[in-house]
């Protein structure tokens, strides 16, 4: 709840762009992110996995990072009845993709707007909203590809300024 709430004073104070937060380390809280909605496959053939191709650190508070991260998979988790979801965390972006059902192709343009959502869903229709606006806010990029029946990929792209240089990428450190 408090990290929902933090997400929502960040929003609200769109027009502060000055201060962005602290480094956040992206790995932990896509493990925490996985953790708190394991609880969606119970009784589920699904089989969600983690793969690190880089561990990346934001210029982004922890809890706002956070709650994008865990609206995708919590979305992933709630529309997957069997198969594999596989969170994929890389310098630029992290990857969501399921097995789910998949967004029809006339609706996923209307998905991220404010009071949109499936007719299985079990949520209010603000979660992607609040993930785009999050992305808008702090220079993010959502991408969303499905192909209904299939599945879907969601997609954080992120790019921060790399100190020292005029290239934009997201700063990383080995991945051990």
């Amino acid at each position: 709840m408090e990290t929902t709430i933090e997400s929502l004073l960040w929003l609200a104070r769109e027009s502060d762009t000055s201060d962005k937060g602290t480094a956040t380390d992206l790995l932990p809280s896509v493990q925490n992110a996985i953790e708190q909605n394991r609880h969606l496959l119970a009784g589920k053939p699904v089989e969600i996995s983690l793969e690190v191709e880089s561990t990346p650190i934001l210029s982004a508070p922890a809890g706002v990072f956070a709650i994008a991260v865990s609206n995708l998979i919590r979305n992933s988790c709630q529309f997957t009845t069997r198969g594999q979801i596989v969170v994929t965390l890389k310098q630029n972006q992290i990857e969501v993709s399921d097995a789910g059902v998949g967004i029809a192709a006339d609706t996923i343009d209307e998905i991220v707007k404010p009071d949109v959502s499936s007719s299985s869903s079990t949520g209010f229709g603000f979660g992607l909203d609040i993930v785009n606006r999050l992305c808008s806010r702090f220079g993010w990029q959502l991408k969303i590809d499905c192909k209904q029946g299939h599945g879907t990929k969601t997609s954080l792209i992120f790019q921060e300024d790399y100190p020292g240089s005029d290239v934009k990428k997201a700063w990383t450190r080995p991945v051990w």
